[in-house]
């Protein structure tokens, strides 16, 4: 039996996909397995994935990212199961420390971990997005309940005891860590294991990501009731904190007050406030682009960052708007026929070792 598992799923993933698994092959934990799951691809990813994988699983049609990754999960057979995206690299020394890390943590069920904030190649939205997403991760607190796509591990028990193959959403990492959360169970945020995302961007791709994202958490928010208990919580939802939530809602708050300024010249004022507090919030995410990538980069950034924000809110608001006209639940989230993981959080989540 492998010490880990790693399972891929991909879909049309030719353009990444050896980087990917050639990244896993390289990997100074040396038992492992590698499983592929070409979820109906048409360009030859499966031709790839032969080349280097343990098993490929191969669908004739593609069934979506959750199929894939429960039938790689399910013909696992280490004790940790690693999920990684086609378009991830991940670094040599990653699988044997978080074989070490879930060894030494019995009281752990997943982990998580961030975008490297470096890019492979030099295109601006590729750059801005791993930029941004390493940011918001930095300021996270170390245990959280959320699994992000990119990277991140399982117990294989853990999968079968909170039963996450019930749970299927369009962004179901996601709601597989409220699952494991709500039901007492622990994900470790291993923010010195950042892996590097390769996946490039045009603005286009950049602001349907940025709409499709907050509109599925929307989904996953109201599935899970997880306005209960709110206040409570250091972060807003999932990855996304306070700060980011008010920022989104003043970029909103701005379009219509700048609107409403050529019938009443008083909202000018009210608008300027706003861009001005919004300005105000975003003044450490600016100062940190700006230190990595200099001033010209970050003006960019600034512009675009506004932008995002009103696509994000709108992403929000149709999310519950759809959510909630068709009255979406997960009834399985709540029920407490699951048994309970630990009740207790720890105060800081170790470091990896090495």
């Amino acid at each position: 039996m492998p010490l880990a598992s790693v399972v891929v799923p991909t879909f049309n993933g030719a353009a990444f996909i050896e980087d990917c698994l050639r990244s896993v092959r390289s990997s100074s934990l040396r038992d492992h397995e590698l499983i592929v799951v070409d979820d109906g691809s048409g360009d030859g990813t499966a031709d790839i994935a032969k080349r280097y994988a343990d098993t490929v699983i191969e669908h004739r049609i593609n069934e979506g990212r959750h199929a894939a990754r429960c039938a790689g999960i399910r013909r696992a057979r280490g004790d940790i199961v690693v999920q990684l995206d086609q378009d991830v690299v991940l670094p040599a020394d990653a699988l044997g420390r978080l074989h070490e890390y879930f060894a030494a943590h019995a009281d752990v069920d997943a982990a998580t971990a961030p975008l490297a904030p470096e890019h492979p190649r030099p295109r601006f939205f590729a750059e801005y997005k791993n930029l941004y997403m390493h940011y918001v991760f930095r300021d996270l607190p170390p245990y959280v309940e959320f699994l992000y796509g990119s990277l991140f591990v399982l117990r294989r028990s853990a999968f079968d005891r909170y039963r996450l193959e019930e749970v299927s959403f369009g962004a179901h990492d996601t709601a597989w860590g409220q699952r494991i959360a709500l039901h007492g169970g622990t994900i470790a945020l291993l923010k010195d294991l950042p892996v590097v995302h390769l996946k490039d961007y045009s603005l286009l791709s950049l602001m349907r990501n940025d709409f499709d994202i907050p509109f599925q958490w929307a989904q996953v928010f109201v599935a899970f009731r997880r306005w209960r208990g709110l206040r409570r919580r250091r972060t807003a939802f999932a990855h996304a904190s306070w700060r980011q939530l008010l920022t989104i809602l003043l970029a909103c708050a701005a379009v219509p007050a700048v609107a409403a300024g050529a019938v009443w010249s008083g909202m000018l004022l009210v608008a300027l406030g706003l861009v001005a507090a919004w300005l105000a919030l975003n003044a450490r995410f600016f100062s940190f682009i700006a230190r990595a990538k200099g001033a010209s980069f970050a003006a960019r950034a600034t512009a675009l960052t506004f932008l995002d924000c009103l696509v994000m809110g709108v992403g929000v608001a149709a999310g519950l708007c759809h959510a909630l006209l068709r009255r979406r639940r997960v009834a399985q989230a709540l029920t407490s026929d699951l048994p309970a993981g630990p009740n207790a959080t720890p105060e800081r989540a170790p470091p990896l070792s090495g």
